[in-house]
């Protein structure tokens, strides 16, 4: 890749980027598409980025390569999309720059359902790995697919989930000034942090009735998404009784995807421990039949998940099958500790292959490409 500097002219804030942006060192921070929805992202933009400029004196067999149609984005460069996407619009909510969000948030979840409806598997691995470098949009991704997951299963009207899935992509806006700092502070919360904290989820129903929102599903959503079923939430310290469904729905989703992301003051909890707690703190915490239908929909061992083989290897998760501690698996790096070129196919019914533990993020030594490419 030849990377050249951006100049000014060739993205314009209200437009959409019209190809893939990169750092200097040709990570990509912007794929082609994706909205520049104010002036701060698009001064961001400017300061840090670059297009691939692909040679001035390229030969004519590498300008036909470079015209060829480019092959179709994988699910972990559309969840990539996605996710810088929901930030920008979650900028503009917050600054008061979106006065049609509503319509803005129900596409963009319209699209998340699409891929997710391609392959759900894939959409889960790209997540749940993706995980490991967190952030608020990615989050918000996540816990778009886990309650399509559970509503699927509820067998909830289309207007219903409809509803619950634009709340996910927008529950925590009340928190977008605190994000960045609680993603570094190893200490407590001060006190007016904590303030804020219980403050957020009547803030964001505020920041969406603000920018054109009205419907009472998704309001009430995303005002109760932190209420406990035992009366331990917050901002009203309702009960079950009184927390919606589609509430409820969010908030396991919520507390099962914060969980398995890594913190300032802890890593990243183990997908098979946190589904672990999920279990154990229904009644209290959660809904017991929600709880139950995130395990069964979800598994033990969630697509994307690494797990250790009996026999020393390192294996990722690929597909949920019908027996939940049975995944479907492939080998990654073999017995001798050398990652693989290409991932092998192992049985976990085979003692040989028998999955005997999971693996934290902190763990994963080895390429990733080669994973990412189990699945598009």
């Amino acid at each position: 890749m030849d990377l050249v500097p951006l100049h000014r002219s060739e993205i314009q804030v209200g437009r959409e980027a019209p190809y893939d942006i990169f750092d200097l060192h040709g990570n990509k921070l912007l794929s082609k598409g994706v909205l520049i929805a104010s002036e701060s992202v698009w001064e961001r933009v400017l300061e840090r980025g670059w297009r691939d400029g692909g040679g001035e004196g390229a030969s004519g067999a590498r300008r036909a390569e470079r015209e060829a149609p480019p092959p179709p984005p994988t699910v972990f460069e559309k969840v990539e999309a996605f996710s810088g996407e929901l930030g920008l619009l979650h900028d503009a909510v917050v600054g008061g720059r979106a006065p049609d969000a509503g319509a803005a948030i129900h596409d963009l979840a319209g699209r998340v359902l699409a891929c997710f409806e391609a392959d759900q598997d894939a959409m889960l691995a790209a997540l749940q790995i993706g995980a490991a470098t967190d952030s608020a949009s990615s989050r918000m991704l996540h816990v778009c697919v886990l309650a399509e997951l559970m509503t699927d299963r509820l067998g909830l009207d289309p207007a219903m989930r409809r509803a619950i899935r634009a709340a996910t992509l927008s529950y925590d806006l009340g928190m977008h000034a605190l994000h960045a700092a609680l993603s570094i502070q190893a200490s407590g919360l001060t006190g007016e942090q904590q303030a804020q904290l219980h403050a957020h989820p009547q803030l964001g129903v505020d920041l969406l009735r603000r920018a054109g929102v009205d419907d009472e599903v998704w309001l009430d959503s995303v005002l109760s998404h932190h209420e406990r079923v035992d009366g331990s939430g917050y901002p009203r310290g309702l009960r079950e009784p009184d927390i919606s469904q589609a509430a409820r729905v969010l908030a396991i989703a919520d507390i099962y995807s914060a969980m398995i992301r890594p913190r300032a003051y802890r890593g990243a909890i183990q997908a098979r421990e946190a589904m672990r707690e999920i279990f154990l703190e229904r009644g209290r915490q959660v809904d017991p039949e929600l709880a139950a239908g995130l395990i069964k929909a979800v598994g033990i061992y969630p697509p994307g998940s690494f797990v250790r083989l009996s026999c020393g290897e390192v294996a990722v998760v690929v597909g949920r099958t019908d027996n939940a501690s049975l995944p479907e698996i492939r080998s990654v790096v073999g017995m001798e500790g050398m990652p693989r070129a290409v991932p092998v196919a192992r049985d976990p019914q085979d003692p040989l292959y028998a999955i005997i533990a999971t693996l934290p993020p902190s763990e994963y030594r080895f390429p990733m490409a080669p994973v990412r490419k189990l699945w598009r």
